[in-house]
């Protein structure tokens, strides 16, 4: 069996969607929003660095999605989750910003309805306070939550989070289980960041295979605690698979990435 950890809401229909996972043998997929789907004539903001110099605003609408937008994005993978008959796992997309509809929601779909999980992206930092509210209600549930983070060269974007600050949530919350996406933007020295915290997996999802940080990731933290993600449809689900099968792995290390690593932590 295979699972994809890591599935943005689909660029074309749902159908198309399935069939290409079947195509590959994927087997079931974790789906999300990111609450941005409704409205994607917002721009991108710029590099973090570049914000002194140009003056571009703090936050954009489309990076921090208002509690309309979010409710909006959760149905609608609520609805796909229906609609795929049992192949769609589904996280619950929240603001920290707003922390009244980021507990509303999570309650109504998480603790109440289909989704198995939480979803932060970049509207603050792990380790703002403003997510401890989330984080100590994920652990009430036990619940993961995936927290987007990424080390980037040139500078991260405003609010987006690195290892660093996955690493100072998950020190806060010892018990919460904690998922660091983008295995291949973590680097070696992400990854050691993480590595003594074992409520932190990591997913290897991000960009173009980076040759032996797969096998350096099961040195440092251990094979227990690493996911297959692809981040479809933004990349490939075939190029995801690809590190996972052209890495020096044995059997029981594959199985273990590629589906029983998310059973366990997702309790499937």
């Amino acid at each position: 069996m295979v699972i994809d950890n890591h599935v943005h809401l689909p660029a074309r229909d749902l159908e198309t969607t399935l069939q290409l996972a079947t195509t590959l043998g994927i087997d079931r997929m974790c789906m999300f929003a990111l609450g941005n789907e409704f409205d994607p004539t917002q721009p991108a903001p710029p590099p973090a660095r570049h914000w002194a110099s140009t003056g571009a605003p703090h936050h954009t609408d489309a990076w921090n999605p208002p509690p309309e937008r979010i409710t909006a994005s959760n149905q609608l993978v609520e609805q796909l989750m229906e609609e795929a008959g049992g192949r769609l796992d589904g996280l619950c997309f929240v603001n920290p910003r707003y922390p009244e509809n980021a507990l509303s929601e999570i309650r109504s779909r998480v603790a109440s309805g289909p989704m198995q999980g939480i979803k932060l992206w970049i509207s603050c930092l792990a380790s703002d306070p403003m997510v401890e509210p989330i984080a100590a209600l994920a652990v009430e549930l036990d619940v993961p939550i995936l927290q987007h983070c990424w080390n980037k060269f040139g500078g991260n974007l405003l609010n987006e989070s690195s290892t660093r600050d996955v690493a100072d949530l998950a020190a806060k919350f010892p018990t919460l289980k904690i998922i660091a996406p983008h295995l291949s933007g973590h680097h070696e020295e992400g990854v050691l960041e993480l590595a003594p915290h074992p409520n932190v997996f990591l997913d290897t999802s991000g960009m173009l295979p980076d040759s032996g940080i797969l096998e350096f990731a099961i040195e440092n933290v251990g094979i227990k605690r690493i996911l297959f993600g692809s981040d479809a449809p933004l990349r490939h689900p075939g190029s995801a698979l690809a590190r996972i099968q052209g890495s020096a792995l044995s059997s029981s290390q594959r199985e273990a990435i590629l589906c029983g690593n998310y059973q366990r932590l997702f309790k499937k």
